[in-house]
């Protein structure tokens, strides 16, 4: 398999930052970029390929942590507020999947930008929209925005005013607009809110079905029950939306199965880490004066 080496990735989204990055490490793909005359995103390059094999887990690169304390010392000097943004995960965003998700030895990282006061991350590669706080000393938010490619294709809309006020939510492409201004023949698109649940679920159960086959302690039509629960409860939890049916899946007799048949399975820390996880609604998030706040209550002033 032939990879993209990190001169062409530059060149293919030269347009996308990278020709207007008011600096760029030398021993990564990480760049810096002046978002408005107040505030720069800290882009950093957290993917393993140096040896030429691509990994799935995330670090920074020793040389890289020089060329961010240098980036957070100039945004410093010249009054700037800084918003990191990372592939990988700052925090430990999933119990099940922490080695590769969050990014390796992040707390010399956490460290580095609560010293300076950096209060939001952005991140993704978790494809679940999710979000976690941290304090070490000084508090740090995370934010990681589910994958736009993954039904319900929800993007993140930030408003940001500095480290102390600004706000977030999340919206869904409107795929059956697009498809009819594009006029595309898909019925899949065209007819978008009908397919995505059961596409989505379908693949939830898929996966459940390759583990639970292998087990002969249950039955056809408990298993089958066990994969409709565990796509269900998935379903919501990509979406970040897991709290919304918490005490119901609590109460399922499938829920039961999964404690009585698949006792001690990933798929099962799987479901007890969502059901532990599920105690708020992930899509939005609001900050007045360093603390969140439960609604907008005007938390950045849209005219600033």
């Amino acid at each position: 398999m032939e990879f993209t080496s990190p001169g062409d990735f530059a060149w293919i989204y030269s347009e996308f930052g990278y020709d207007e990055a008011a600096s760029r490490d030398e021993s990564t793909l990480s760049y810096v970029y002046q978002l408005d005359e107040n505030t720069r995103l800290l882009m950093l390059d957290t993917c393993q390929y140096h040896d030429g094999f691509a990994r799935v887990g995330g670090a920074i690169m020793p040389d890289t942590y020089d060329w961010i304390e240098e980036q957070l010392e100039d945004a410093y000097d010249n009054d700037m507020n800084v918003i990191p943004v990372a592939h990988h995960n700052l925090l430990d965003e999933s119990e099940v999947y922490v080695a590769d998700c969050t990014i390796e030895h992040s707390s010399q990282l956490i460290e580095k930008l609560e010293g300076w006061e950096i209060s939001l991350f952005l991140s993704g590669h978790l494809h679940v929209q999710h979000m976690m706080e941290e304090d070490r000393g000084y508090p740090i938010r995370e934010i990681v925005t589910s994958s736009l490619t993954t039904p319900d294709c929800q993007y993140g809309i930030l408003t940001y005013q500095d480290n102390d006020n600004y706000e977030y939510v999340t919206k869904k492409v409107d795929v059956e607009r697009w498809a009819r201004e594009n006029e595309s023949p898909k019925m899949d698109l065209l007819e978008f809110r009908a397919f995505r649940q059961p596409f989505l679920r379908r693949v939830f159960q898929n996966q459940a079905y390759g583990v639970l086959q292998k087990m002969d302690n249950m039955t056809e039509e408990e298993r089958r029950s066990m994969c409709r629960f565990y796509a269900e409860l998935n379903d919501y939890y990509y979406q970040g939306r897991a709290v919304e049916i918490r005490e119901k899946a609590l109460d399922d007799k499938a829920f039961d199965l999964w404690q009585d048949k698949a006792y001690g399975t990933v798929l099962n820390d799987y479901i007890l880490y969502i059901l532990d996880d599920a105690r708020a609604d992930y899509n939005s998030l609001y900050v007045r004066d360093g603390e969140t706040v439960k609604s907008k209550e005007t938390v950045v002033d849209s005219e600033e």
